[in-house]
């Protein structure tokens, strides 16, 4: 696995995609670059608290509706709660958030994983279908044109594009009618264990876990890699 698969889909962030600076310190950079001096370690045990809550939080399959417009507005929401206990940056959080969406928007704040490259095109040399499927918006068909991977893959769906995000069960649906494959026959790598692990699951498809260790409490049946480079040696 996933060399016996039929299809193989990938979560783009964290996944196929890594940032090229820390994300905590661009967060900074661009605070201080719009005239706020929060303090670096405060800021970052308080942004890490806030991502925590942000990939972990449940909700009504209905609340997983999205749109490009959704998508924006998440992450208008989520750094102004970042900003929120720093009254400097607070009141620059316009500014600040226009920063960090040109550089987050541009391919050059990400690079392929290590291995991606490698596993990509073995996939596809042996004709196995390959799909990204990622909570984002419309900015990363730009990102993935920026690398030179979207020759790679067979298809992309964002869930701006499709209106429902992971993990409820009509993005992969879609994405098995894209991939012309059954959740048996297919697997899909993802670093999330609400949106890739138990979105997968729930929707029949065998799930990869992204992590640097094993969390308590996962099946034993969900393989867990360190990265991409663990699959090209399969």
């Amino acid at each position: 696995m996933p060399y016996d698969a039929r299809a193989v889909l990938f979560d783009a962030g964290a996944t196929l995609l890594l940032p090229t600076a820390d994300i905590p310190d661009v967060y900074l950079r661009e605070a201080q670059a719009v005239g706020a001096e929060p303090d670096r370690d405060a800021f970052r045990a308080h942004m890490a608290a806030r991502w925590t809550a942000l990939r972990t939080s449940t909700a009504s399959p209905e609340a997983l509706r999205t749109s490009e417009d959704d998508e924006r507005e998440m992450w208008r929401r989520f750094t102004a709660e970042v900003a929120a206990p720093f009254p400097d940056l607070m009141a620059r959080h316009e500014e600040w958030l226009h920063r960090l969406v040109t550089w987050f928007d541009g391919a050059k704040a990400w690079a392929p994983a290590p291995g991606a490259l490698t596993l990509l095109r073995d996939l596809r040399a042996r004709h196995i279908r390959v799909g990204i499927v990622s909570n984002w918006h419309g900015a990363l068909h730009g990102i993935l044109d920026g690398l030179s991977l979207r020759t790679l893959v067979d298809f992309v769906l964002v869930s701006s594009d499709h209106g429902w995000r992971k993990p409820h069960p009509s993005i992969f649906a879609a994405a098995l009618v894209a991939a012309n494959a059954g959740a048996e026959e297919t697997v899909h790598v993802g670093d999330c264990l609400r949106d890739d692990v138990a979105g997968a699951t729930r929707a029949g498809i065998r799930p990869i876990l992204v992590a640097s260790e094993r969390p308590d409490g996962i099946p034993d049946s969900v393989r867990v890699v360190p990265g991409l480079e663990a699959l090209v040696a399969d």
